[in-house]
């Protein structure tokens, strides 16, 4: 869902909550404003891509909108899944002159979204954040982004597109800079003859040694279609040759020893589930 479709939606339902309430005060023949019931705005979108910090414009948005006491409505909570997406192998952390492989399947005929987040800086970036990409078959191919906001195509040794990488420069509410670069990397089978395709296989995703110091996150969206529905997509992977998913005992958490450059369990709640005044809903099953 668009960003500004939530936005509509949200909006939409608190202003049906206040005819709500109106309508009730004139039947009862209760005067104005005197109901003010709770109201709670649940959604179960399912955004893992971006930054998970609780600091974009939407997430923002809704801590507003909790915030916020008016004399027609009642405390507004909203309330998100946390997802069920832990295990996916969606979010990893990258450090500077790393590297983390990346899973592409085959016959994803879909575009494939992938962010990289870097550290907080004190102050605006003088330089865009890096980013280099390598496929099957050939060695990285690195952006050349020389400012901020632009968009730039990387290619394979060849000279056909492999993907287009979008950077960008936030300020943080609280103070501080984070930069992103938005990696969408081209189908593995296309749709009609002719149109732009990757090798399926396994991906690398590089820092360069001179980027900022510190962790940079990565977050791979999810995309894979409910079973039922037209099966155009197919779900990559962060890949880390030292993760497991399938052992002889529960594993509950990262280890400290592998704090960098590696696919992680901790912080996969989705990312429009991690503002200031959101209420997380999830559920862990029993051993």
């Amino acid at each position: 869902m668009a960003p500004r479709v939530l936005v509509a939606s949200v909006l939409f339902v608190i202003t049906r909550a206040r005819r709500l309430f109106c309508l009730i005060e004139t039947r009862r023949g209760l005067a104005c404003n005197s109901v003010r019931l709770p109201v709670v705005l649940n959604n179960s979108l399912s955004l893992t891509a971006g930054p998970h910090d609780g600091t974009s414009v939407i997430k923002r948005l809704l801590d507003q909108i909790a915030d916020h006491q008016a004399n027609d409505l009642g405390p507004v909570h909203i309330v998100l899944p946390s997802g069920n997406h832990r295990m996916a192998r969606l979010r990893g952390t990258l450090q500077v002159g790393g590297t983390l492989g990346w899973q592409v399947p085959p016959d994803d005929r879909t575009l494939t979204p992938l962010e990289i987040w870097g550290p907080v800086l004190q102050t605006p970036p003088d330089k865009p954040l890096q980013i280099g990409l390598a496929g099957p078959g050939f060695g990285p191919a690195w952006t050349a982004l020389i400012a901020a906001g632009q968009v730039t195509h990387l290619q394979d040794g060849d000279g056909h597109d492999m993907a287009r990488a979008y950077h960008g420069t936030s300020a943080l509410p609280g103070g501080g800079y984070r930069q992103a670069v938005t990696v969408v990397l081209q189908p593995s089978c296309p749709d009609k003859p002719g149109e732009a395709l990757i090798k399926p296989g396994l991906w690398h995703l590089s820092l360069p040694a001179n980027a900022a110091p510190g962790l940079h996150d990565v977050s791979l969206q999810r995309d894979e279609v409910l079973r039922g529905f037209p099966r155009e997509a197919r779900q990559g992977r962060l890949y880390d040759p030292h993760y497991r998913d399938r052992t002889d005992r529960t594993v509950d958490h990262d280890p400290d020893s592998r704090a960098l450059d590696h696919v992680q369990r901790a912080a996969t709640v989705k990312a429009y589930a991690t503002g200031r005044r959101t209420l997380r809903a999830g559920a862990r099953g029993a051993a």
